[in-house]
This record gives structure tokens, sequence and C-alpha cells, in this order.
């Protein structure tokens, strides 16, 4: 409650103080309505003043206008200088002290290999403009780059064209990067349509033929920057798919390397064929044995069993099986196992051998693919870096101006002029919200 009652004492004091001031200012206003028609009706009714007076009043009223008039005018003098005397001093300097400046263009676009194929099978090239913003930018960003007027300095030695002429539009004599970047820009310009990726190039000189040879440097540099984006594109993809081509060919000389190692330790150049090859014996001496019991059947229909025939041919029989018997064990037996002759044990089986073969020919047999797989991604690679290839086209070579079209004194002190009616209004509105505000 107690601080209701401040602020409504407050807000009364406040009040009453208005209240006050706006007494005030009326009876002033009154007082000078009082005044002026007392002048008024003194100048309807002259009067016969004295000679003293007459000669006075004759020095004062006249002064007392003057000073009127003078003060009046002093304002005007004052408005008209602020309104027009920038664009004044902007019109005669860009007419008859700016050094005069060419502008030479140029209008050009990057085309690309596209790999796709048209409605009509046919192969059209691609712009840039439907391959991405991002080449655009690229373009643009180099050409107002640093690196373009250094690469394009140390050729036209562009310091000492562009900081040799009226202070205005000069270069500095010993400029700062920064200062550089701003002033480079502001003397290339680029205006790209994105939906035909055209870009117009515009260049500023204050000769005509270093406008022309400035924007043919520049089309130069761009053109030697792609191709080394290209080359750089390139030798990166190529890079990555010859690293798996050489991964995969030193897999391949791994397997290689233990292949050879197993067939100087198991004194076989291919199990599987070694295996084929005893089976096919075994299967013709396995033939020879059932001939030969066979005719052993037959001659014991009428021979006796200690004859010479038969004997001949039980031994004949014994010995094609204990043959066959003996490479089945080559086959069959592990190594270190016993044949059933009591001869050695085979330090080289073929089921042992031969599923270790079969093991490193599949290894080998993989490691195959992935090369192949591997120089069929090394060609792809380059076709496609080659499809992806950018080039710079010239579609409007830059040529010698004829005529100066920089600075244009008229276009710059009308815009000079309207900054300057803004900026006033501007401030003048800043200024009356202030005195509301402040309640002057």
């Amino acid at each position: 409650m107690e601080d209701l009652s401040d602020k409504l004492r407050k807000t009364l004091d406040v009040a009453y103080k208005r209240r006050k001031k706006i007494e005030q200012l009326e009876k002033t206003i009154l007082e000078l309505k009082a005044e002026k028609a007392r002048d008024t009706a003194e100048n309807q009714t002259p009067r016969q003043p004295a000679p003293a007076e007459a000669a006075a009043g004759d020095n004062d009223v006249p002064d007392k206008a003057s000073g009127e008039k003078t003060k009046v005018n002093y304002k005007l003098v004052a408005l008209f200088a602020v309104i027009f005397l920038p664009a004044l001093l902007v019109f005669f300097y860009t007419a008859f002290f700016y050094d005069s400046m060419y502008i030479s263009s140029a209008t050009f676009t990057i085309k690309s290999n596209s790999a796709e194929k048209g409605s009509d099978g046919a192969s059209p090239m691609s712009f840039l403009g439907g391959l991405g913003n991002s080449d655009i930018s690229t373009a643009t960003a180099y050409i107002q780059s640093l690196d373009m007027f250094f690469a394009l300095d140390s050729k036209l030695n562009l310091q000492d064209h562009f900081s040799s002429h009226d202070i205005m539009s000069s270069l500095s004599k010993r400029p700062t990067q920064s200062d550089i970047q701003d002033y480079w820009k502001s003397m290339v310009e680029v205006d790209v349509d994105t939906e035909s990726a055209l870009m117009q190039l515009e260049v500023k000189a204050y000769s005509p033929e270093f406008a022309q040879k400035l924007t043919q440097g520049i089309l130069d540099e761009l053109d030697l920057f792609i191709n080394k984006m290209n080359e750089k594109m390139t030798q990166d993809s190529i890079k990555l798919a010859s690293v798996e081509v050489e991964k995969a060919k030193r897999d391949i000389e791994e397997i290689s390397e233990k292949m050879r190692q197993f067939r100087d330790q198991n004194t076989f150049i291919d199990p599987a064929s070694e295996a084929s090859n005893l089976l096919s014996i075994i299967k013709n001496l396995e033939n020879l044995i059932t001939q030969a019991k066979a005719e052993l059947a037959q001659k014991r229909a009428y021979l006796r069993e200690d004859s010479v025939d038969i004997v001949s041919l039980k031994t004949k029989i014994a010995s094609l099986e204990q043959e066959v018997t003996s490479l089945r064990s080559r086959i069959a037996l592990n190594a270190g196992e016993a044949q059933g002759n009591g001869q050695k044990a085979l330090g080289n089986v073929l089921t042992r051998t031969l599923s270790e073969f079969e093991q490193l020919n599949i290894e080998y047999q993989f490691a195959q693919k992935i090369l192949e797989a591997a120089l069929n991604n090394l060609d792809a690679t380059r076709q496609l870096s080659l499809s992806k290839s950018k080039y710079l086209v010239t579609i409007d070579n830059p040529k010698i101006p004829d005529e100066s079209l920089w600075p244009r004194p008229f276009v710059a002190t009308m815009v000079t002029f309207v900054v300057t009616l803004f900026l006033l209004s501007a401030v003048s509105l800043l200024i009356s919200a202030i005195k509301e505000h402040m309640g002057i």
C-alpha cells in the first residue's frame, strides 16, 4: 500500500508540474498574442514620433527585420548545404578529378563430360549449373581471391597499375592483404545466371588494353585452376584404386609362395591329379585281378592246384592285390601309419595333402577374383574420372573497350543525393523522437 501511495503521489506531482508548465505556456502565448495585436495596431495608426525618436526608430526596425531574415537565411543555407553539397562534391570529383576506368567483360561457363545418356541415346554435355552450386561458388571465389590477384600480379604487375592514379580510386602504396582483397573485389565482378550456368565477368582498369589483358589473364588462370582440380581428382581416385590392385597382387604372390613351398615339401605338383592318377591305376589293377581270378577259376576245372599255371595265377593275383593295397594306402593312410607289408609309413599322404592343397587353391582363386575386380575398378575409375572432368568454355571473349564506363558522374550524384536525403530524414526522425521522449 505504501508503494502504491508513493507511486500515486509521484504521478500527481508530475501531473501538477505539467499542468503548471501548460499554464505558463498558455500565459506566454497570450502575452505574445497581445504584443502582436499591439504591434499591429501601432502599424495601422502611426504616430508622429519626435525627431530623435524617429531617427532612433528608423535605425532600430530595419536592424530587427534584417536580423530575423539573416537568421532564416542561415537556416536555409545550412539545409541546402547539407542536402546538396555532398552530391555536388561527388559530381565535380567524378567529372573532373576521378581517373577514367575502362571495363572489359567476358562471358563463360564450365562444362563437364556427362556420362548420362539423353533420351535419344546421345551423350550431351552437362552444364556446371546442373552439377551443383558448389562449383559456381568455387569458380567465383577463386576469381576474387588473393591467389588470383598475386598470380596475375607476378605477370601483369597489378599493384603498380592500380596504385598510380587519383587518391580516391587507387590502391594504397603499401596495402595490406585485407586492403588488396577489398580493392580486388571492387575491380572484379562476377554475375552468375544459375539457370543457364553462364558467368559474366567484368574487370575495371585504367587503360583499355590493360583491362582486356587482365580479363584474359583471369580466364587463363581459372582454366589452369580447373585443370589442376581435374588432375588432382583423377590422381586421388586412381591412387585409391591402385592401392587395391597392389594389395590384391601381394595376396596372390603370398598364396603362390605358399603353394610353391607346399609342392617342395610334399613332392606333389598337384595332389588332386596325383590322386586321380592313382585311382585310375587302382581301377586298372582291379580289372586285371578280376580277369586273373576268372582265368584261375576256369583252369581249376581241369588243372590241379599244384600245377604251374594255377600257382602262377595265384601269385599274379596276390601281387596285383598287394599293389592295389599299397596304392590305396597312399591315398587313405595318415602320416606315420605303417603299411600292411611292413615298409615305412608314407611321409606325404594324399588325404592330408589334398585337403591342404585344395584350401590353398581356393585362396588362390579367390585372390585372383579380387585382383580381377580391382583391375576392373581401376579401369572404371579412370573412365569415370574422365567423364567427370570439367573444362572452361569462353562464349564471349574479352575485347578492348572503346569508351570509359566508369565513373558515371550523374549516377554517382543521384545516388549520393538519395543517400543524403535518407540519412537526413533518419537523423531528423531520431531527434524528434528524443525530444518527444524527453518532453522538450
